[in-house]
């Protein structure tokens, strides 16, 4: 039995290692992640398949890849799920996004027509509005978005938790009526606990009579072994699914990474009763929306990887 552990051992610690040094060297790519219509215009045409919003990434040397410095894979698949989902039933609606990161989301919706409120912690706005800037310096930046789009977009500090965060939410993020939406994307990780996020999620759920709508991963071997805490995906999905009046669903999204899609109503409602499913239609009927992203490589771009969603 000592032998065959020790193997065990051995083979999980060389596993990890390679994990560990894949990710170490992979972390450092840069990509300008872009996405392909159809947005909103602002000429006789309402919806132009074609135009493209980029994020250009870059490296923050002082924080490194761990704090909202790059697009992580469930930012697209929470954009992907919402556009399907909803489709035209976006335009107007008042998104509240929570832990934003990098404003890809934000910059996605705002295209199609939602009133969106980007939020994360104080220390992260700075970042989050050089991206949004017309007169960004720092190589981050997302171009594309029209000027009624980027009007759309506001920028807030909310912190998890706090109760004073949560009242007059509306008022906080610029909308003239409740929330309709709560978005979220990796916001359970190793080392952070979610108590704080899932007070602050229910509590505005159940202020606004909002949906909630986020995509996390759970990690797994050989990732799981150099976890701190393991299981706090399914720790904050279980807390979820126990909350009376309210009903949870989850879906794998069906990538490799096996993200997972979770949907939090009030019992009772269809969180889609007012949209239009499908995505924005138009003379040329419907259309997926589509994204890609390029390595960057010292001002030289790259290994384009494409996925419609």
């Amino acid at each position: 039995f000592g032998l065959s552990y020790s193997l065990e051992m051995r083979i999980s610690f060389v596993v990890t290692c390679a994990w560990i040094i894949h990710t170490s060297e992979s972390g450092s790519k840069r990509y300008v992640h872009v996405l392909e219509g159809p947005f909103l215009t602002e000429s006789s045409d309402p919806v132009d398949y074609n135009s493209q919003i980029t994020l250009r990434e870059t490296q923050n040397r002082s924080t490194g890849d761990w704090s909202g410095n790059k697009v992580w894979p469930g930012a697209t698949v929470l954009l992907q799920h919402l556009h399907k989902s909803w489709g035209n039933g976006l335009v107007g609606l008042n998104v509240l996004e929570l832990g934003s990161g990098l404003p890809i989301v934000a910059s996605g919706l705002a295209a199609l027509g939602a009133e969106v409120c980007c939020t994360d912690l104080l220390e992260a706005i700075p970042r989050i509005e050089s991206a949004l800037s017309i007169n960004s310096t720092n190589g981050l930046s997302v171009n594309g978005l029209t000027t009624k789009a980027h009007g759309r977009i506001r920028v807030r500090e909310l912190s998890w938790g706090k109760e004073e965060t949560i009242r007059n939410l509306s008022k906080h993020c610029g909308f003239s009526a409740n929330v309709d939406l709560v978005i979220g994307a990796d916001l359970v990780y190793d080392g952070n606990s979610w108590d704080h996020l899932k007070t602050t999620l229910m509590a505005i759920l159940r202020d606004h009579v909002a949906t909630g709508v986020l995509v996390l991963q759970p990690r797994e071997f050989p990732m799981v072994s150099s976890l701190k805490q393991q299981g706090q995906v399914a720790g904050f999905v279980r807390s979820l699914a126990i909350e009376e009046n309210w009903d949870v669903k989850v879906e794998r999204d069906g990538s490799k990474q096996g993200l997972l899609i979770i949907t939090v109503t009030a019992k009772g409602t269809d969180a889609r009763e007012n949209a239009v499913i499908g995505a924005a239609t138009g003379k040329h009927g419907w259309r997926p929306l589509r994204y890609f992203k390029v390595l960057q490589d010292d001002e030289r771009t790259t290994n384009i990887q494409r996925d419609e969603i």
